[in-house]
C-alpha cells in the first residue's frame, strides 16, 4: 500500500472525478456529506484540511479526508464537515494502522465514521450509535401514520402554530429563501445561544454564502425561512444532494422560544420534501430530543479512535513473543540498568 498526502485544495479534477466514482459506487456514501465539494469548500476558509490518497500498487483505491492537528500528529474531525469516512469502493478493506503508519500520523480521531464495517484495527476504543434521519420515500402521508403508531402526532405544533397566528399573524413557510439578510440573523442567533466564537461565525458565513450564491458547486444550498407576518421567527440552511439534505445550521428567534418555532420550522420542512426536492432529511450527528421527535430511521455510526499500533502492542499482541521476550529483558535490566522499558511489567 501506498499514501500520498495532499492539502485538500491540492486535489486535482481527475481525483475529483476518481473521488465521485467511488461515491456513486457505494450506497454508504450517498449525499452531500461525502462530496469532494464540501471538503474543498472548507478547505477554502480553514487551514490543514488534507486528503490522503490510497494505494493498492499504482492504482488508487480511496481517500480519507482530515484535519490534521500538528501538535498531537492526529487526523481530527473537519468542522461543518459531519461524517468522516474512507471514500472509497463498499467491497475495499481498510488497515487503520497500516494507514496511520503511511500518513506519519498516530491517531485518526472521529465522531461519526461511516461504512465502517470493512475498517480493520487492532487499537483504539469506539462506541456504536446512529444518527437520525427522515425517510420519507415511502412519502409523507406514510410518514405520518407511522409517527402516529408511535404515538407522535404533532397535535402540539398545531396548538402554537393558531397561537402564533391568533397574536402575530399567519405563519408563512419560505422554502428556498435567497436573502443574505436572513442567513446572517440565523448564525447571529446560533452564535448567541451556543456562545460561538467570531472564527465560527466568519467560517460559517464564508461556507454557506459559497453553497448558495457562488454557484461552484454540484451541491446545493437551501436556506429556508419561517415567518409570522413580516416577523422572522426561524431559520434552517442544509446541503442537498442525491436525494438527501444534510442539516448544517438551524435556529430561531429567542424572543418567540416559548411557541416553538424551530419544531414548527423542521415540520415544514418535512411537509414539503417535494418541494424542496429531497426524500431524507439527515439531522447529522449530534442527539437532540427535537431529532427523536421527528426522526424515522437512523445512520449507523461510530464514536471513538484508532491508533498507530506501537512496537510495544505489537510485541504483546503475540502471546508467545511477549512471554520469550518478557525474562529475557528483566535479566537483561539486572545487569545493564540502562536497558530501555520495552516490556511492561505485568499486573
Amino acid at each position: 500500500m501506498r499514501v500520498d498526502v495532499i492539502p485538500i485544495l491540492e486535489l486535482s479534477e481527475g481525483m475529483k472525478h476518481r473521488w465521485l466514482k467511488f461515491q456513486d459506487s457505494n450506497s454508504n456514501l450517498t449525499g452531500p456529506c461525502f462530496h469532494p465539494d464540501l471538503f474543498l469548500a472548507v478547505g477554502k476558509f480553514c487551514k490543514d484540511v488534507y486528503v490522503a490518497q490510497i494505494y493498492d500498487k499504482d492504482e488508487l483505491i480511496g481517500f480519507l479526508p482530515y484535519l490534521r492537528n500538528q501538535e498531537k500528529s492526529s487526523a481530527q474531525t473537519i468542522d461543518f464537515c459531519d461524517y468522516q469516512a474512507i471514500i472509497g469502493p463498499m467491497s475495499q478493506c481498510w488497515n487503520a494502522e497500516i494507514i496511520l503508519k503511511k500518513i506519519g500520523l498516530h491517531s485518526w480521531d472521529f465522531n461519526s465514521l461511516v461504512d465502517f464495517k470493512n475498517i480493520q484495527s487492532q487499537s483504539g476504543q469506539i462506541e456504536a450509535r446512529g444518527a437520525m434521519r427522515v425517510d420519507l420515500r415511502s412519502g409523507y402521508e406514510n410518514y405520518l401514520l407511522a409517527k402516529r403508531e408511535v404515538r407522535i402526532k404533532f397535535e402540539g405544533l398545531a396548538r402554537k402554530k393558531r397561537l402564533i397566528e391568533s397574536k402575530f399573524g399567519p405563519l408563512r413557510f419560505v422554502p428556498m429563501c435567497q436573502e443574505r439578510k436572513v442567513m446572517h440573523r440565523m448564525l447571529s442567533w446560533k452564535s448567541i445561544r451556543h456562545n460561538r466564537d467570531s472564527a465560527w461565525t466568519k467560517l460559517a458565513t464564508d461556507l454557506l454564502e459559497h453553497f448558495c450564491y457562488s454557484n461552484q458547486s454540484s451541491i446545493n444550498g437551501v436556506l429556508s425561512a419561517l415567518y409570522a407576518e413580516n416577523e422572522l421567527l426561524a431559520v434552517f440552511f442544509g446541503m442537498r444532494h442525491q436525494g438527501i439534505l444534510h442539516s448544517l445550521v438551524c435556529s430561531y428567534n429567542p424572543d418567540f422560544e416559548k411557541y416553538s418555532p424551530g419544531l414548527i420550522l423542521w415540520k415544514n420542512l418535512i411537509a414539503q420534501h417535494k418541494e424542496l426536492q429531497y426524500n431524507i432529511l439527515d439531522f447529522g450527528p449530534s442527539d437532540h430530543r427535537y431529532k427523536r421527535y421527528f426522526a424515522n430511521s437512523t445512520l449507523p455510526i461510530i464514536t471513538g479512535s484508532f491508533k498507530e499500533v506501537t512496537l510495544k502492542e505489537e510485541i504483546k499482541s503475540v502471546k508467545w513473543l511477549y512471554q520469550g521476550l518478557r525474562p529475557i529483558v528483566q535479566m537483561a535490566r539486572g545487569i545493564l540498568p540502562s536497558v530501555p522499558h520495552i516490556i511492561p511489567k505485568s499486573n
